[in-house]
């Protein structure tokens, strides 16, 4: 109070045409700073599409020309191909990083690399040789941002092929679906009771997730306190006008519904023996499709020998005077020249590797018996492995297996009209 802030620059006086000459000069400067917002983000946007980088450090195994183009790094795109191998081939983040300071590999600031680090490499698709710009979602209003957080798809600027590729499809596709399969439902670690279902429900109503919940209640006779276990629609938790009116799922009775369907649907005998049929024919295509992958692997391996050559014999000739520099590039060849003789024996077994129906039928018929145990931890595996989705509604549950139907697994409620399951055994092999 009583405090008064005057500009040693543009100073005003107290009448009431200097606060009018305030006001405006106050508006001016406010239009002055968001039209140069707009120019420079036209201008950027401009500069996106043309493919160049619009500012900040450059991804991993990238760096600029003289036109701000993006072009390989090779020291980078070495650790980044070894990131995306060793992550598909199912390697952990700690074996990784084990191998990336074995090889001597280091960020772009120079730092080891951490977990968060690998699963920012592994989320960017720019690795495939796609443009991305605009992506990030807007600082809150309190200042902040989630770098996780995309705009829409209207907003963000995609080039497919703009800028050079270190991984390919097949290889960015592989390790998004493991990403995708280790990623679990928030709150999935802490729950007391196992959920079955956790991750694979989803309402009929309004799509969203439809997560397992306890609730306390009293009896009304004995007054004991009792727990009470559903599946309930995260949209119940909204506000009155957005709240979700999905009925509350039993857990019991969802999830022997789900564990009857893959009885009856999936392990039975007949769809066993199509199953192994099927296995053992993709097994064999698979074979075929991936023969002249071994000299592809070879000739990188000799490629990677001869460059491991070349930089010993430079070592002998210049003796104690080797620059550091050349003595870390031979650890990252000695790191992917490992890779590969791994890749080139996963790749031996998996041609000598002989998928016999038989075989894949008695791995079927054992599953069979696992998910008639009272094992948990069992059943969640099979559960999580062979159903796809379900999707509840209030009077029926759609359970999608992992095979190829026309519509799924309905599922009614008790006292329905229509009490007994609509079955629809067109199966086929999901591959």
């Amino acid at each position: 109070a009583n405090c008064r802030v005057h500009s040693a620059t543009e100073d005003f006086g107290d009448s009431p045409e200097d606060g009018l000459l305030e006001g405006i000069i106050e508006t001016y400067n406010e239009f002055y700073s968001k039209n140069l917002a707009r120019e420079v983000r036209k201008g950027m946007k401009e500069t996106a599409l043309q493919g160049k980088h619009c500012g900040g450090r450059p991804p991993l195994g990238y760096v600029l020309d003289a036109e701000r183009r993006y072009v390989i790094d090779p020291r980078g795109a070495e650790a980044v191909k070894l990131i995306f191998a060793r992550y598909a081939a199912g390697m952990s983040h700690s074996e990784i990083l084990a191998a990336l300071a074995a090889g001597g590999f280091v960020t772009g600031d120079g730092r080891s690399f951490q977990k968060t680090s690998l699963h920012g490499i592994l989320a960017n698709p720019k690795y495939t040789g796609v443009y991305i710009f605009n992506r990030t979602a807007a600082k809150s209003l309190n200042g902040t941002r989630n770098h996780h957080s995309s705009k829409t798809a209207s907003e963000i600027i995609t080039i497919p092929g703009a800028i050079p590729a270190i991984i390919d499809e097949i290889l960015w596709s592989e390790a998004q679906q493991r990403m995708k399969g280790k990623k679990m439902p928030s709150g999935s670690h802490k729950a007391k009771v196992p959920y079955l279902l956790t991750g694979l429900c989803t309402c009929g109503l309004c799509d969203r997730s439809v997560v397992g919940s306890s609730q306390s209640y009293t009896t009304r006779v004995s007054k004991e306190r009792r727990d009470r276990h559903v599946y309930c629609c995260t949209g119940n938790r909204l506000a009155a006008d957005e709240k979700c009116k999905l009925v509350r799922w039993k857990k019991e009775i969802l999830e022997t519904a789900v564990l009857d369907a893959l009885r009856e649907q999936l392990f039975t005998d007949a769809v066993i023996v199509d199953l192994a049929g099927r296995a053992t024919e993709y097994a064999q295509k698979r074979k075929r499709e991936t023969s002249e992958d071994g000299k592809r692997i070879e000739q990188e391996l000799q490629g990677i020998t001869q460059r491991v050559r070349n930089i010993v014999d430079t070592v002998a000739t210049i003796g104690t005077m080797t620059p550091a520099s050349l003595l870390e590039e031979l650890r990252g060849l000695e790191t992917l020249k490992a890779d590969a003789e791994a890749r080139l024996e996963h790749w031996h077994c998996a041609q000598q590797t002989i998928v016999d129906s038989e075989h894949v039928r008695g791995m079927l018929l054992l599953e069979r018996e696992n998910l008639l145990s009272d094992d948990h931890a069992t059943q969640r595996r099979l559960v999580q492995q062979f159903v796809t989705n379900i999707i509840l509604y209030d009077d029926k549950a759609t359970i999608h297996l992992a095979i190829k139907d026309d519509g799924g697994y309905d599922w009614w409620r008790r006292g329905e009209s229509n009490p007994r399951p609509k079955i629809r055994p067109r199966w086929h092999l999901r591959v």
